[in-house]
């Protein structure tokens, strides 16, 4: 690489990745992985790029065998097709580096709106963690491991079609069977399970217990393990396994709890884990599959946190996405107490072709209103008898004001004759 190379990729933005992508701006953080937003110069779209693994420092035998991997991890993700994770396009080599080229979603990031000190209700929490796993069973189902199911990569959307629910982050994604002699804890502290913080293999009971930990945090305001005011002691809680009770009591915290235990084998299946929570999102009046499939629902008059405006006006497209280790969620007060379900969790599996058919959503949505509505144009501040007698009383004036012309009119010529005869 030459050094005006080096100089237009340490600048960044502007720079052309694998002669297609041009980099606009950084998304969330500002690290050497972090994503960017970018144009595809040959399809004339919006991109989100990043770079699929971080060389500096590593021996060269590493970075050969993270770009091995990057490449076979791509591949596995790009087969994944699901309404609840965000696509990946491509892995493009710039050089010998390889990016991900991920579909761009206009949304808010969970960790965003917990930053806002948003606190979710376990209905609205329950519909999220449904649709996350959901997309997570899809992903098992062909090997694929998450490893860092956390705030930051659950994203909401706010386009044309508000309230999805998607996953992102597969950058850390790795085949199941692929066993690593040097593997390094990677993933979101306070969203770790224990087994993970440990150094031992991720598993799918460790996505379970990452979405427990995130669903948590969503309702509570932080991870089970506490503020992440101190990571390595965080990290210590984690390793140990203690998990801080839920500040609320109901059927969501039953399922919850179920996922952060310690002991994999004791947490509950992703399908499992899928269908309580959906179940519980559905209530008396709803399905799971609508639940499953529908945008988020909201009770009516309630304005969406994925819609409303940020104090300070920022743009909430994909700007918290985060790099792992580095999600931080404020401490908050016990958030107010959440709506009971009228459908208790049965605790049992019910296997997606048997869920019932969609229903009407429980709660109907509400048109959102960004602006509100201008005042109608008022053509006049008089009522429609007044109007009418001042028209009348006008008409009248106008009349006589004529007359008086025409009598004035009429004397003048009068006077103007005369005078001509004498």
């Amino acid at each position: 690489m030459t050094n005006l190379e080096q100089a237009r990729r340490a600048a960044g933005s502007g720079y052309l990745v694998a002669s297609r992508y041009r980099l606009r701006s950084r998304i969330g953080s500002t690290g050497s992985a972090a994503p960017w937003l970018a144009k595809d110069q040959i399809l004339d779209r919006d991109v989100v790029v990043k770079p699929a693994i971080a060389t500096p420092g590593l021996p060269k035998a590493a970075i050969a065998e993270a770009r091995s991997r990057a490449l076979r991890e791509g591949s596995a993700v790009a087969r994944l097709a699901h309404d609840n994770i965000v696509d990946l396009y491509d892995v493009a080599l710039d050089g010998d580096d390889p990016w991900m080229v991920m579909e761009y979603v206009p949304s808010i990031g969970l960790a965003h709106a917990l930053a806002l000190r948003t606190r979710l209700t376990s209905m609205l929490a329950a519909q999220i963690g449904a649709q996350v796993a959901n997309a997570l069973a899809a992903a098992h189902d062909t090997g694929l491991l998450h490893r860092d199911v956390s705030p930051g990569n659950i994203l909401i959307t706010n386009g044309r079609n508000p309230g999805r629910v998607k996953l992102t982050g597969f950058g850390l994604a790795q085949p199941a069977d692929v066993q690593f002699a040097h593997l390094n804890v990677i993933g979101t502290p306070g969203y770790l399970a224990p087994e993970v913080a440990r150094g031992e293999q991720a598993t799918a009971a460790s996505d379970v217990f990452s979405l427990g930990a995130t669903l948590y945090a969503a309702v509570a305001g932080m991870s089970p393990f506490g503020p992440a005011t101190d990571p390595i002691a965080q990290l210590n809680h984690t390793i140990s396994g203690q998990v801080r009770p839920l500040p609320v009591r109901d059927e969501f915290a039953t399922i919850i709890m179920r996922m952060l235990e310690t002991d994999p084998c004791s947490r509950p299946s992703v399908l499992e884990a899928r269908n309580a929570l959906a179940s519980i999102a559905a209530g008396s009046d709803g399905t799971a599959s609508f639940v499953l499939s529908a945008p988020l629902q909201i009770p009516p008059g309630e304005i969406p946190f994925w819609q409303k405006r940020t104090a300070a006006g920022a743009r909430t497209d994909r700007s918290v996405l985060r790099s792992p280790l580095s999600t931080t969620l404020p401490s908050a007060a016990t958030p107010p107490s959440a709506p009971q379900s009228a459908a208790l969790w049965a605790g049992t599996s019910t296997p997606e072709s048997s869920l019932p058919a969609p229903s009407a959503p429980r709660f109907k949505p509400r048109p959102i209103v960004v602006d509100p509505e201008p005042e109608p144009v008022r053509y006049s501040e008089y009522g429609e008898g007044e109007l009418a007698e001042i028209m009348s009383t006008n008409r009248l004036s106008l009349i006589v004001a004529l007359l008086l012309l025409g009598l004035g009119l009429g004397a003048a010529l009068i006077v103007g004759m005369i005078v001509s005869q004498i």
